[in-house]
């Protein structure tokens, strides 16, 4: 993932600077940093720790150690009626569809809104469109912070998650 990352970045800074349009490149990229990721997953994912050619014995009886700790009860079914009659989960899917929806929104038409309607140069237009989402990131950090000031103080946890929920769907 962060390889992809930085492989677009770079590509990007690149495309900046030359003032060039050749998106293909930027496709291949994503694409044999996907590759490439697979190659890795293949070489240094097993489906067991026994099958593991590289674990220490040590590390071996401890993941064998504590998951015998674990119940391995397998017999139980997933009660999916329950689930999706469960209004707990129904609000979170309503929840999360929503934000979403206000995320992609405001991420893909305000850059076109601040260009066409509000006539701001692009570099300009790029700077104003960010400030929502740097705002987003670091009231993240901030407001976990004093939520866990909050709950330092005695206030129950799911009455924290609740407020939180709350303040970040009205604001």
């Amino acid at each position: 993932m962060a390889l992809s990352v930085l492989c677009v970045w770079t590509h990007k800074r690149r495309l900046t600077r030359d003032q060039e349009e050749d998106k293909d490149s930027q496709v291949h990229c994503e694409g044999a940093s996907g590759i490439i990721w697979y190659v890795f997953w293949l070489f240094l994912v097993y489906e067991t720790p026994q099958s593991h050619p590289r674990i220490s014995l040590s590390e071996l009886s401890y993941i064998e150690r504590n998951l015998s700790l674990q119940s391995r009860d397998t017999t139980k079914s997933t009660p999916w009626l329950k689930i999706f009659t469960s209004p707990a989960v129904w609000g979170i899917l309503f929840a999360h569809v929503s934000n979403n929806w206000g995320f992609y929104t405001l991420l893909t038409c305000m850059p076109t809104y601040l260009y066409d309607v509000l006539d701001i140069d692009i570099k300009t237009n790029g700077l104003y469109s960010a400030i929502p989402f740097a705002f987003q990131a670091l009231m993240c950090f901030v407001w976990g912070w004093v939520t866990d000031k909050f709950r330092s103080c005695g206030l129950p946890t799911v009455v924290a998650r609740k407020m939180n929920n709350a303040l970040g769907s009205s604001l």
